[in-house]
Formats: C-alpha cells, sequence, structure tokens
C-alpha cells in the first residue's frame, strides 16, 4: 500500500525529483505546523511512515500556539 501526504513545508535537493511535477518522493527536510487536531497524527503515524524515507533528514515539528521548534 502506497501512502500520500501533503506536508506543511518540505526541502528536497534530489534531482530524481525533477521526473514528477506533482510528487516528491526523495525529501530531505519535512516540516509540520502542530495544531490541535494534527499534532497526535504528526508525532505518531504519520512521523512512523516518514522513518521509511531514506532521503529523510530532519522531521520537524513547529508549535502554532508559542515559540517552540522540534527536530
Amino acid at each position: 500500500m502506497m501512502v500520500f501526504y501533503y506536508p506543511d513545508a518540505f526541502v528536497t535537493c534530489d534531482l530524481r525529483n525533477l521526473d514528477d511535477r506533482y510528487v516528491k518522493r526523495y525529501p530531505k527536510l519535512i516540516a509540520e505546523v502542530l495544531s490541535p487536531s494534527t499534532e497526535e497524527f504528526d508525532r505518531g503515524d504519520k512521523f512512523k511512515d516518514y522513518q521509511h524515507l531514506n532521503s529523510l533528514e530532519e522531521y520537524g515539528l513547529i508549535a502554532q500556539d508559542q515559540r517552540r521548534v522540534e527536530c
């Protein structure tokens, strides 16, 4: 089963991502803005899925209601 997510922001340096205009498969950094309705999923199952990406080096969580960033 293939899973697709739309992160709040991501960075990629992999030239293979140029092959498809709409789908990026090799992110280097993914950032998610936490909200009350998404925080549990962003920290849990979504993060577990992201850990299977060999290209991923950083996963950042940005608090919406305070000055806090977690990597």
